[in-house]
């Protein structure tokens, strides 16, 4: 007997994203990574690919702009100390 089929398939990733994942410069290793900064990376990397419009980027990531600015300002006082 073969196995069921999956009930979900994850949906390709959008051609910006696609697009700033293949210009961006080798990760390091995961390894030396927390989820988090992933997270992060991703973010900003798609920010800058969409000349820093929040709406847009949270079209594309597929969260809401709220989470862009929470996990960013989260990360800013994450290094301030605060």
């Amino acid at each position: 007997e073969s196995a069921p089929a999956p009930l979900h398939q994850p949906a390709p990733a959008p051609a910006a994203v696609q697009a700033v994942a293949a210009s961006a410069p080798p990760a390091e290793p995961l390894a030396g990574r927390t989820l988090e900064e992933a997270e992060t990376e991703m973010i900003r990397a798609t920010l800058a690919a969409l000349g820093g419009n929040i709406s847009a980027a949270s079209k594309q990531l597929g969260i809401s702009r709220n989470t862009i600015y929470r996990k960013l300002r989260w990360k800013a006082n994450a290094a301030s100390g605060r």
